[in-house]
């Protein structure tokens, strides 16, 4: 799949908007490219014997973590500008949750095809 570019939103949140643990940056543009690429990965990891994942996929950038029973910092924020992103690899990480935050681990990376004439800003 060559490069693209996808843009930052509105802001949303796991498992609600209302009540977040994780508080994110929703896809606008290029949505369709995400989803395509993660589904053609959930195809290639389950020919390697891996179990898809149950939930739901959203396309998002997580932006901050919030505690259950505090309010979100989300709803305090000013509505953000849309904010053009480029795509030009995949990495894949390991995520651990622990008492002091999350670890990732970046695992694997991939670079996406480049495009025919300027790079995407």
């Amino acid at each position: 799949m060559p490069a693209f570019v996808f843009t930052l939103e509105g802001y949303g949140g796991f498992p609600s908007p209302t009540d977040p643990r994780v508080v994110y940056r929703e896809v606008g543009a290029g949505q369709d490219r995400i989803v395509t690429l993660r589904t053609e990965l959930d195809s290639a990891l389950e020919r390697e014997g891996f179990a898809p994942e149950g939930r739901r996929f959203v396309p998002h950038v997580t932006v901050a973590r919030n505690r259950p029973g505090r309010p979100s910092p989300h709803r305090l924020w000013p509505a953000p500008e849309p904010v053009r992103v480029p795509a030009r690899e995949i990495v894949l990480f390991e995520s651990s949750l622990t008492p002091a935050g999350a670890i990732h681990r970046p695992r694997h990376r991939a670079a996406l095809a480049p495009v025919p004439g300027p790079s995407p800003p």
